[in-house]
């Protein structure tokens, strides 16, 4: 399965730390300005952070549960 959204794809987010089940977000991995991923939230957990998975499994980097502060926003767009 190819990837939905392949390394070098341009996205367009919308600014938000208010994410539900099922939107695809972009996040810094621990903070990190120079890593951003795009997976889709699959959770909301009761400490406030999100548990996400990319929708390639085959081929998706295992996470951590995302906090707040890392969310960039939702994914609205790719071009």
């Amino acid at each position: 399965m190819e990837p939905r959204y392949p390394r070098g794809s341009h996205v367009l987010v919308y600014k938000t730390k208010r994410v539900r089940e099922g939107d695809v977000i972009a996040f810094r991995l621990n903070n990190n300005p120079t890593t951003v991923l795009i997976k889709r939230v699959i959770k909301k957990n009761d400490d406030g952070s999100v548990t996400v998975e990319g929708d390639n499994k085959a081929d998706s980097l295992a996470t951590d549960p995302v906090c707040r502060p890392e969310i960039i926003g939702k994914v609205v767009l790719s071009y």
